[in-house]
């Protein structure tokens, strides 16, 4: 695009001037004080010039070589919302475009024509210096001064339409309010010195980064030592970016010292309950989720990481051999995620494994990332192999669910696992348990005479099978005998006569095992019918208990299809069959229940015949 006129006088830019600080001053050159109308006649626009966009062509009407003015004036590239300008790029949000910020030191000194400015002598016409519109920068870089940005008379923001730049559209000369001038601060003589290429001497954490990396990680560092203790989220105002970038500078200079006591301070104002059980995350909060954890490892990644995990291990938040933040495991470790494949298991259950077999190093134990000794892992896995599962040691005891709960639960059995899930039980003491109630009684082909295999005796003496087994295992009660073949426990049978009466008579509170003796039906059976209303129970823990009125009661309303089979001489399925064929449907059953209960009015009346409860 070729400019629309030329203006006659031509002159000089100052260095670091952009090219709509320098539209305003030719302006004035040639006679316009209106830089808006300026700009039209030359061909280019405001706006044009604050995007980079129109900054060759003022560069060809005022016949100046191509690059002067470009080299201070900001280029934006909006796909990746970055800005270049000088030597660096920065962030849009870094960059203050719209609103005008001066120092009024400068402006004083631009109007004293024997100060030499930039590359020629100054004319006594104020000028924009580029790095006054970066957000980070609060103090003049020259002068400490705090910069300005709206008329000290009438409050107003100035703008880029009107001549000369230190002079407000109500008259007042900007530089007029009192100001002081001392030593800047160590942000704005950074960023200034990153922009113009001069030499930063910045922090070592910076070293490398471009300025759209170096501010954003000043303001979380920042953040983290202003911003609440601990949370989840990072959260920072507009109006607070620049004193969080300032506080960042500050502690990235004494690196990594005041970091740590940044890092103290967090801890600190953590509760006791979350410096116990909490890891990283609920440790630290978006400090290591939401910033450090993420970050790319260049040197400055490197280096944050590595002070967050140092301090970690130092409080005993994680190990100081986990795999986390960049941390290798070593070729003997595998980490606990690892070990929990290996095992088969999940995360939950292998910590917890782990940490009984005191294979855990010291710390929180939170991480999935953290390693264990290989070797340990292996000993372990051999040993799992070693150990079956509830069922298996169900089917070697030939018992059900509900029995082989109370020998564990009496302690008879000893899980090998945590007691969580899928227990698992050493093969070994299955075997020595089954061996240790047989003994040396003789192996026969029926169950003797006057004696009964441990179900039964259970079942019409209201006692449980583990009860049972805790009595031969102490002595208490005799084995006559198993069955041949049988090979568990439920072919053991003992003597009728050694076994006092049901132990439910004369009770007003019966167990399970108690109540389904009286009833005459399964002990699942008892408890599904609890489950379902139908007969009033309490449950604590795992023990349940009846009143003998309520059982008394179920027992005068309902009759199960065996005690029915036994009174007609027929078996319980055909009787069954022989009910459903008259209209009548047992209460609960198959499948949902293993056995079958009847309303008992209806159908002895149907059979013919009085069950006696």
């Amino acid at each position: 695009m070729r400019p629309v006129w030329c203006p006659p006088l031509r002159l000089y830019p100052n260095a670091g001037e952009d090219a709509r600080s320098y539209l305003v001053r030719w302006g004035v050159r040639n006679g316009e004080w209106n830089s808006a109308r300026f700009a039209v006649n030359v061909g280019v626009s405001i706006d044009g010039l604050r995007t980079g966009r129109q900054v060759g062509v003022m560069e060809s009407a005022a016949r100046l070589p191509e690059g002067t003015l470009a080299a201070w004036s900001p280029k934006t590239d909006t796909r990746s919302r970055t800005i270049k300008i000088g030597a660096e790029v920065v962030r849009m949000q870094d960059w203050s475009a719209s609103a005008r910020r001066w120092c009024p030191a400068c402006f004083a000194l631009d109007r004293n024509p024997t100060v030499a400015l930039g590359r020629a002598e100054g004319d006594g016409m104020p000028w924009h210096r580029a790095v006054w519109n970066l957000a980070a920068l609060e103090q003049c870089p020259e002068h400490g001064t705090t910069l300005r940005s709206c008329c000290p008379s009438c409050g107003s923001a100035q703008e880029w339409d009107h001549a000369p730049l230190d002079t407000c559209a109500c008259g007042t000369r900007l530089q007029s309010e009192n100001f002081s001038v001392g030593d800047p601060d160590g942000i704005s003589t950074f960023v200034a010195n990153r922009v113009r290429g001069a030499n930063a001497n910045g922090p070592a954490l910076l070293d490398g980064l471009s300025l759209d990396r170096c501010l954003p990680l000043l303001e979380r560092i920042g953040l983290s030592a202003l911003g609440k203790p601990g949370a989840r989220w990072a959260s920072v105002r507009a109006s607070g970016v620049a004193r969080c970038t300032a506080r960042g500078y500050e502690i990235a200079s004494s690196w990594p010292s005041q970091f740590i006591e940044v890092l103290d301070g967090i801890v600190a104002a953590r509760s006791v309950e979350a410096i116990s059980h909490g890891g990283m995350t609920l440790t630290y909060g978006w400090v290591h989720e939401h910033w450090i954890s993420p970050m790319p490892s260049d040197d400055a990644g490197r280096m944050l990481k590595a002070a967050l995990l140092d301090h970690a291990t130092a409080h005993g938040i994680v190990s100081e051999h986990e795999m986390l933040l960049g941390r290798e495991a070593s070729t003997s470790s595998l980490t606990l995620s690892q070990a929990a494949s290996e095992l088969g298991m999940g995360h939950a259950r292998a910590r917890r494994l782990l940490v009984r077999r005191e294979a855990l190093p010291a710390g929180r134990r939170r991480s999935v990332g953290m390693t264990i000794d290989r070797r340990e892992v292996e000993r372990l896995r051999q040993e799992r192999a070693r150990r079956i599962d509830a069922r298996t040691a169900r089917g070697r005891l030939g018992l059900g669910k509900i029995p082989f709960r109370g020998l564990v639960e009496l302690g008879l059995l000893v899980p090998a696992d945590d007691g969580h899930g899928n227990e698992r039980f050493e093969g070994s003491d299955v075997e020595r348990l089954l061996e240790r109630i047989r003994g040396s009684a003789p192996i026969t082909d029926t169950v003797a005479e006057g004696c009964m295999a441990l179900p039964e005796a259970s079942r019409k003496f209201g006692v449980s099978i583990a009860e049972l087994v805790r009595r031969i295992a102490t002595s208490e009660l005799c084995v006559h005998g198993s069955v041949h073949g049988g090979g568990a426990l439920s072919a053991v049978f003992v003597q009728a006569s050694d076994l006092i009466g049901p132990a439910c008579d004369g009770k007003n509170v019966l167990t399970l095992q108690e109540a389904s003796a009286k009833l005459s039906i399964h002990p699942e059976v008892v408890l599904h019918v609890a489950r379902t209303g139908m007969l009033a129970g309490s449950r604590e823990g795992r023990a349940w208990s009846f009143s003998a009125v309520a059982v008394d009661a179920f027992d005068a309303a309902h009759v199960s299809n065996s005690r029915m089979a036994a009174s007609v001489a027929a078996s319980p399925r055909s009787t069954i069959a022989r009910l459903a064929g008259m209209g009548i449907r047992p209460v609960v059953g198959p499948p949902t229940c293993r056995q079958a209960i009847f309303v008992r009015s209806a159908a002895e009346q149907a059979l013919g015949i009085s069950c006696c409860p």
